[in-house]
């Protein structure tokens, strides 16, 4: 994934701290601790565009907004549309269900490096 030069540098400072925390042995652990330090910057870009498409000036004032001004309808108005919405909270659903899988993967692979015994991986796909 390409990354805007602003998010650069803090991925790297969190890849190199995952790397230091999680240990990662080989080239699969190293996938995986990347994967789980891109998640995290995706998020942040995500937060941004919501924050664009809402009208707010930063994430920091969207986040830390404790009082919601209201339209003419009594709606909110620093909100994105359903429809905005509706895509950003698939993308924000998207963006923690790869965080965590990655989460899984690692922690299943360095089980089995250090020789524990590890049951299949269970894959459930539901489909409508």
């Amino acid at each position: 994934m390409l990354l805007p030069r602003k998010d650069r540098k803090p991925y790297l400072k969190l890849l190199n701290d995952f790397i230091q925390d999680r240990n990662p042995i080989g080239p699969s652990e190293l996938v995986q601790v990347e994967f789980i330090a891109i998640h995290p910057s995706q998020y942040r870009r995500l937060l941004r565009l919501m924050a664009d498409l809402s009208g707010v000036e930063t994430i920091n004032s969207m986040l830390g907004s404790v009082g919601f001004s209201q339209d003419s309808h009594g709606g909110r108005d620093d909100m994105p549309s359903l429809e905005n919405l509706e895509k950003l909270q698939r993308c924000e659903n998207h963006i923690l269900r790869n965080f965590y899988r990655a989460q899984a993967e690692l922690e299943r692979l360095q089980r089995i490096r250090l020789g524990e015994k590890v049951p299949a991986r269970l894959t459930l796909d539901i489909n409508n």
